[in-house]
């Protein structure tokens, strides 16, 4: 599906903009970006969704757009104006280079499948977030038997109920032995959905304690998918809320994970490789991700 439109002729624009101040953002005006190289390609975004990820640099900053194409080089014969489109996440020059070695995308791979998922397994899911929330939807779409999910807030435990999850709070029992009353042997796959930002029962930060927790319920020749962010010490970004807080390593119980046999996938996912069957199970409404969507604001209202 295409739009009948033509080229704005507007030369700014109004764009939600992050200065380095802690929990600051503003609207301001900005220049319509313009055609620069034949390969090039303007997209007019009309939503754009907050990621897990933006918690570690301001708790409120979108980079996952969607829109439709307004402008498009001589060389570009792939899109049309009018068309609609999702913005890749990772920016990059569209070409595949040695800085993405072959382990990146088979790392990517391997967590979001959940580490080796199979019909039938048990799930734990860190996190109640939109990817937790997501995770473990996908987890129970795909045939998961118990599908387990860790969080403190009330009303994301709430959701995941709803579509059949078993939620573990988090504040109020120890997830560990939680998990483990109802699955002694441990759970077949686990997942990190939070990263370093993890905090414990009182509220206090603890880097490493969701990945001690999925070593903990995780069973034996089990698997760990860790996508949650893990970007701390002197890659955290300058002007976040905790810069220069967060150590440089994360600790993780290496001599359990090693007896255990455990598999571990990592890493940042690829959108283009996991989006063709992600869309096709939504266009035949066999999957309904819209259950995390709470809200939607106006630009101008970004702010706030």
């Amino acid at each position: 599906m295409a739009l009948n439109i033509t080229n704005s002729t507007m030369s700014t624009m109004r764009a939600v903009a992050w200065f380095g101040q802690p929990y600051n953002v503003s609207v301001i005006d900005m220049p319509v970006p313009m055609i620069l190289n034949q390969t090039d390609v303007v997209v007019r975004i009309t939503s754009s969704a907050i990621c897990g990820s933006d918690l570690h640099m301001y708790h409120g900053f979108g980079h996952e757009a969607v829109g439709y194409v307004s402008s498009v080089g001589d060389a570009v014969s792939s899109l049309t104006v009018g068309g609609y489109v999702i913005v890749p996440d990772n920016a990059n020059d569209g070409h595949w280079g040695p800085s993405h070695p072959l382990s990146f995308g088979v790392g990517n791979s391997n967590y979001g499948g959940l580490q080796g998922f199979q019909p039938g397994d048990t799930v734990a899911i860190f996190g109640a977030g939109p990817v937790g929330l997501l995770a473990a939807y996908s987890a129970k779409l795909r045939g998961a038997s118990r599908v387990y999910i860790v969080d403190r807030i009330d009303s994301r435990l709430e959701q995941a109920e709803s579509f059949g999850a078993i939620p573990i709070d988090f504040s109020q029992e120890d997830p560990v032995e939680a998990i483990l009353n109802r699955e002694p042997g441990g759970v077949t796959r686990s997942v990190d959905c939070v990263g370093f930002e993890s905090v414990n029962a009182t509220g206090d930060p603890h880097n490493g304690i969701v990945l001690e927790n999925m070593v903990a319920v995780t069973a034996v020749y089990g698997g760990m998918g860790i996508g949650g962010v893990y970007n701390g010490g002197s890659n955290s970004t300058e002007g976040a809320p905790n810069a220069g807080t967060l150590p440089a390593e994360i600790p993780i119980p290496m001599a359990s994970l090693w007896r255990k046999g455990l598999s571990v996938g990592t890493g940042i996912l690829l959108p283009l490789l996991r989006a063709p069957p992600l869309l096709d199970l939504i266009a035949s409404s066999v999957a309904k991700p819209s259950l995390v969507v709470t809200a939607e604001i106006g630009i101008e209202d970004a702010p706030e």
